[in-house]
Parts: structure tokens; sequence; C-alpha cells
């Protein structure tokens, strides 16, 4: 059966992910390292939704083509390289291989009405959330997050 995915619930959940994967408590961080966080999860749920999107406009595809198999994909059309060498890609060699792709996703209004860039900065997004948590790591974003709370998400 399938349970309809919160945009926000996904959002939460990648904030979790991001905490736990730097160590960091939630109650012991202050409001500039809390805006670099929140920033990161917003940049890591428009990456999910990339590859969701990606992953549906392949239909005849669209069984293997979830989470980091999407994104491997992706990164090989974009860089002309294999499977095997894009499997290699750490989280952060395919963030930054996707970059540009994440950063022109337009949400739709109405998930944009549930979560807002928390925090506005003409740096680009990327390189934002860098500048306080370093390089993204593996730990930050689990590929089967989206499936796991949806038991086969939709949009």
């Amino acid at each position: 059966m399938k349970k309809p995915l919160s945009h926000y619930e996904l959002f939460l959940c990648l904030e979790e992910s991001i905490l736990k994967a730097h160590s960091l408590d939630e109650y012991g961080i202050n409001s500039f390292q809390r805006q670099h966080i929140k920033h990161r999860a917003f940049f890591l749920m428009k990456f999910d939704v990339l590859l969701d999107l990606y992953r549906k406009s392949n239909n005849s595809k669209a069984d293997h083509l979830h989470g980091k198999n999407a994104a491997i994909v992706m990164c090989c059309e974009k860089l002309r390289i294999s499977p095997i060498e894009a499997k290699k890609f750490s989280l952060d060699d395919i963030i930054t291989t996707l970059h540009t792709d994440i950063n022109n996703l337009n949400l739709a209004s109405e998930v944009m009405d549930d979560i807002r860039n928390p925090y506005q900065s003409d740096i680009p997004e990327m390189e934002y959330s860098q500048h306080q948590l370093g390089s993204f790591i593996d730990a930050e974003w689990d590929p089967e997050l989206r499936y796991r709370l949806t038991s086969r998400a939709s949009y």
C-alpha cells in the first residue's frame, strides 16, 4: 500500500541523519549551526526529490532507478563514465557532479509552503552547506529512506 510522503517528514529525517552523522546533539548546537544543518537538509531533500523525479521520468526502468542507483545513472550520463566508475563515488562526489541540477530544481509551491529555504544566501547552496559542515559524508543521506518511510513512496 502506498503512503504519501510528506516533504516535511523527509526533511526532518534528513536533518536527523545530518546531526547523527556529525555526532551533534540537536539541543547542544547554536542557532548559526542549526541554520547550516537546516540548509543542508533542505539541499539533500531537493537531491532526493531530483532522484525520484528522474526515476519517474524513466518509466520503463523505474523499478531499479531509485536511491543511489538513480544517482549513479545520472552521474554516468552527465560525466559519460561507466557504472563501475560511478559506483565508487561517495555522496560528496555525487553531489558535486549533480549540484547544478539540484540547485536548479524548482520545488512545487505546496512543498515550499511547508519548507522554506531556511537561510537565504548569495553563496551557492552547496558551498554554503560545506562552509560549516565540510564535505558531504555518506551517512548524511540514506538512499532507501524514501522507501522505508512510505513502503514505495508516491508524490
